[in-house]
């Protein structure tokens, strides 16, 4: 993004992510989970490629709320999540929070968001494990 000319706001929830994108990336990371997001600005896009699937399922329609209030009007937004349904630990100890394609269309919806573009697929994940997923483009 920054390569592209974005002036990109990068936020994790954990100390130990942001450590590792200063190291690798010179990435400065805010460590603060997506409720913080409305406190930082307005934005003119945001990027969840991967990472709300690590949030407690509950807790995903308040995010989902805190990211559309962080948005401008129309701005884009990208979720990708690993699709089923409940929770579980990978391989590795990671815990995954799974949606439907349907399910994650519908929250997109509720909360505000427009002009869904939808794509789905299958791909392996850092533990080895071959895993569904959605990729959903909005507007806010």
């Amino acid at each position: 993004m920054r390569g592209r000319g974005f002036d990109a706001v990068a936020l994790d929830a954990s100390a130990g992510m942001a450590a590792e994108a200063m190291r690798r990336y010179r990435l400065e990371v805010t460590v603060a989970g997506f409720s913080a997001l409305p406190g930082l600005g307005r934005f003119d896009g945001i990027w969840a490629h991967f990472s709300l699937l690590h949030a407690e399922a509950r807790a995903l329609p308040g995010h989902v709320a805190d990211i559309h209030a962080a948005l401008e009007p129309g701005a884009p937004f990208l979720i990708a999540m690993k699709t089923g349904t409940g929770t579980a630990r990978d391989r590795i100890g990671r815990r995954y929070a799974y949606i439907g394609e349907g399910a994650l269309a519908e929250l997109l919806h509720r909360t505000g968001f427009s002009r869904l573009e939808i794509d789905t697929g299958a791909d392996e994940g850092f533990d080895g494990t071959l895993s569904n997923f959605v990729i959903v483009t909005a507007h806010a």
